[in-house]
This record gives C-alpha cells, sequence and structure tokens, in this order.
C-alpha cells in the first residue's frame, strides 16, 4: 500500500517557490541549487510516496517550504567545532598499499562531488531514510542516485570539473559516482584476497539525529595524530553554517554520538552475510552447574596494525547460544558482572610501538552467568574504526538458533582471531572456556593466514 501528496493548484505551487526564493541567499545558493530543490517539490506533491514501513521525508505535518532548507541548526554545537586547514591528504599519501590510497581518494572525490548537497534538507532526508532501512545504518549511492536522479546530474558536473584531479590521484578517469562503485576494490596484503565495497554514506548516529538540523558530511579522511594527538582518532569533515558559509572540521567518536546533528561519512561499505554456519557440538557432555563467571584476559600480542596513523583499537564481539536454543548477549561494558550487554567491547588500544610486542592488561571478555550445560559460545577478534560502517564477523550456529557477529571497521578482513571465510571457523569455544575454567588460564591463537594474534583467557569467580 502507498500513499500519496494530494496534488496542489498551480497558485499553491507557485507561492511555495515564490517562498523558497525569499529564504535562499543569492550568494550562497548557485542556480543549481534552486533548480534541484524545485525539482524536489515536484517529485514530493505529483510522486512522492512511501511504503507505510518506512518513514517518508515530507511526513510529520511539515510544511513543503520548510522541508526544501534546512529548518534549523545546532550553532552552540557548531561552535566548538575549530576550522582545520592542514594537509588533508598527508595521512592516506603516505600508506605504501596503493589500492588503499586509490580507494581513499576515490571516496573522497565521492564526498566532494556530493558536499554541495547537503544544503538540502530532501536530500538529506532521503541519506536519514535509506539509512533506516539498512542492517549497518548506511545509505547505497547507487540507490540514492537513483531515486534522486536530479542529483545525479549535479555530481556528474562536478567529477567533471575536476577529471584531471581525480584521475592525477587516483589514476582512473572518473565520470560518474556509479564509476566510483565499480572501483571500490581493496586485497588484504596478508590474505591476498580481494574484495568489491558498496560506495555509501554511513549515519552513525542514525537513532539519536534530529533530521531538521544541519548535517556534517565527512570524506572519512583520518587527522594525522602524530601531529596532533588531542584529535585521536578524529577524521576530517565539513559543514556549512546558517549563513551558507563551508567549513572544513574534524570530528571524533565522542562528538558524533553526542550530536544531534546528522552525521553523514562516506564509506567503502560491505553487505553483512547472512550465511548460517552450521556448528553443532557434536556429542554433547552434560556439565555441572557453574558459578557466576567471567573471562578476562591480561596477555595477548597482535602482529600486525590496519591503522594508517595513530593507535589500534583491538575489539572483542560475541554472543552465546543456551542449550535450549536461545541467543545471549555475554558481553557487559568495562569490567562489570551484571548491568547492560553489549555487543562488542575494547580489549586495548595498542601504540605502533606496541605491534608484535606482548601486551599485558586486564579486560573483561565474557561474562557469563550460571554458566553450565552446554551453553555455546562464539567470539572474534577485530580493530574496530568507529567512522565505518559494520562488517561481518562471523555466524555461531547452535541447537536450531543462529547468531551472527559484527563490527566497525575500514576493511572485511581486518580481523585478528578467526576467519570468517572458512566455514566452522567460527567455532563455539565452550571447550576452550572449561579448560580455563578448570585450569584457571588457556591460550588461544588466531587462524587467520599471514597475520598471527594469541591471548590467554583467565577465569574471575565472582
Amino acid at each position: 500500500m502507498y500513499r500519496f501528496f494530494s496534488n496542489k493548484s498551480a497558485n499553491t505551487l507557485h507561492a511555495i517557490i515564490i517562498n523558497y526564493s525569499k529564504i535562499i541567499r543569492h550568494d550562497v545558493f548557485k542556480f543549481q541549487d534552486i533548480y534541484i530543490s524545485v525539482v524536489f517539490i515536484l517529485q514530493s506533491i505529483f510522486v512522492g510516496c512511501r511504503s507505510d514501513d518506512v518513514e517518508n521525508p515530507l511526513s510529520n505535518n511539515q510544511s513543503l517550504s520548510n522541508a526544501v532548507i534546512n529548518e534549523h541548526t545546532d550553532q552552540l554545537y557548531f561552535a566548538n567545532l575549530q576550522d582545520y586547514n592542514d594537509n588533508i591528504f598527508e595521512v592516506i599519501d603516505k600508506s605504501i598499499d596503493q589500492e588503499e590510497v586509490q580507494m581513499d581518494y576515490l571516496l573522497y572525490f565521492a564526498a566532494d562531488a556530493l558536499k554541495e548537497n547537503i544544503r538540502n534538507n530532501i536530500f538529506n532526508r532521503k541519506i536519514i531514510e535509506l539509512a533506516g532501512r539498512s542492517p549497518n545504518q548506511t545509505c547505497n549511492i547507487p540507490t540514492l542516485l537513483k531515486e534522486l536522479p536530479e542529483v545525479k546530474l549535479i555530481v556528474s558536473e562536478k567529477l567533471l570539473e575536476i577529471q584531471d584531479k581525480i584521475l592525477a590521484k587516483a589514476g582512473k578517469a572518473i565520470t560518474s559516482l556509479e564509476e566510483i562503485d565499480k572501483n571500490l576494490i581493496h586485497t588484504n596484503p596478508q590474505t591476498n584476497i580481494t574484495r568489491k565495497y558498496d560506495l555509501s554514506i554511513f549515519v552513525p548516529n542514525l537513532t539519536t539525529l534530529d533530521p531538521a538540523k544541519h548535517p556534517i558530511f565527512s570524506p572519512n579522511l583520518p587527522v594525522n595524530e602524530e601531529e596532533h594527538p588531542e584529535l585521536d582518532d578524529h577524521i576530517v569533515a565539513w559543514y556549512y553554517d546558517e549563513n551558507g558559509n563551508f567549513h572544513q572540521t574534524t570530528i571524533g567518536e565522542e562528538e558524533a554520538m553526542s550530536s544531534t546533528n546528522p552525521i553523514f561519512i562516506i564509506d567503502n561499505a560491505a553487505l553483512l552475510n547472512l550465511t548460517k554456519i552450521k556448528k553443532e557440538r557434536a556429542n554433547p557432555n552434560p556439565r555441572t552447574a557453574r558459578s557466576i563467571t567471567s573471562f578476562h584476559t591480561h596477555e595477548y600480542q597482535i602482529f600486525s596494525s590496519f591503522e594508517l596513523t595513530g593507535n589500534s583499537e583491538v575489539h572483542v564481539a560475541a554472543a552465546g547460544i543456551t542449550s535450549s536454543g536461545t541467543a545471549i548477549n555475554i558481553l557487559h561494558p568495562g569490567n562489570q558482572f551484571t548491568g547492560t550487554y553489549i555487543a562488542d567491547k575494547e580489549i586495548d588500544e595498542v601504540p605502533s610501538s606496541g605491534i608484535g610486542q606482548p601486551r599485558t592488561k586486564w579486560s573483561q571478555l565474557f561474562n557469563l552467568v550460571n554458566y553450565q550445560n552446554d551453553d555455546a559460545v562464539f567470539w572474534n577478534v577485530f580493530e574496530r574504526d568507529w567512522s565505518r560502517s559494520s562488517k561481518w564477523l562471523g555466524d555461531g550456529d547452535a541447537y536450531g538458533e543462529t547468531v551472527q557477529l559484527d563490527g566497525n571497521r575500514k576493511y572485511w578482513d581486518d580481523v585478528y582471531l578467526y576467519d570468517r571465510d572458512a566455514p566452522g571457523q567460527l567455532q563455539d569455544d565452550w571447550d576452550m572456556m572449561d579448560i580455563a575454567y578448570i585450569n584457571g588460564a588457556v591460550w588461544i591463537f588466531g587462524t587467520i593466514p599471514g597475520t598471527s594474534f594469541n591471548i590467554r583467557l583467565w577465569k574471575v569467580t565472582q
């Protein structure tokens, strides 16, 4: 079932357009900005529709004149953002992985071609709508262009203007965002596996944003943390203030997740894999119920970093399945035994000097209340990147139930512990934890070709 907006008279439409033209400033918007907004109005009136389970950008009784511009902004929030004028390509230019350099530049040029459109609220709300339909909070850009074809024309003109820069930096003659999407290909140096990614916009604060506010748009280029340690894990970002002035700044995870301004980040996304891994434990033996037990780590070691600058955020993702076939969460923040459950958590931030070196730090991994019987445990360790969308970490299947692990990271292969591509590798680790329970600790080693990782589990009983 679809819902259509009623037709307005020609006089009403004329009044809307005149009202909009009074709002915009001639020194800020080009003719193409006026054109795209007027076309969006026409589309919304005559063919605007939605399925009942997807929010329409022009719903909630908003007038069209308010829908075609950003209704208001959070100037207090913008006042805390400092302009950033350093060389934004410095970090990616240092990479020895030429495919990564090419991909980062292609993502930048895609963001550069799109950025002026964030002054139009229908464009912004369409991004939010498409991201809301996605399991990993991303708006697929080829899909966005199909739904808003006027944007495709404007962006193609922009790409033609910067064609020489694209050829010089990315080594390809690109004239459309669809071509950029087709060229988002990367081969992992350790595994030698080549993967195709999807050109997308990641919206990390999707559940808390205010769609009426001015968005912040990022090309997802990392800030040089060696020169700016105060900007730990920050990325370059852009925004337009209430007067239409363009600003370049930086933003970190804390700022992004606390902001109600929509945060749009260009991204090389990957569809979450829904393939089940059948991993039933053969001939399970009943165990005696354990007391409330938590498994921590104190010793671990990574032998490679996937970061171009700054620390490597080593995270664990985990879930369980009870012997009755119920999926359960088993991670708590910090070292808590009870309270809120989370999907993944930090083990440590490893500096570049710590790569290949034994690390010692107490960190809780799993908390199993009434650790007992044959409950299955599935987990993986990966390098997290907050500004990248979630990618698959593997499935675990037991007792007729399946759990799927995923984590935010740049590349599919930015993983330390278990290889997701080998069926059965994301195995039920109950037996290893039982060894830790009986003996106090156990070493577990990574299985990914071309890289090394080890971690020691310790039993901690409350």
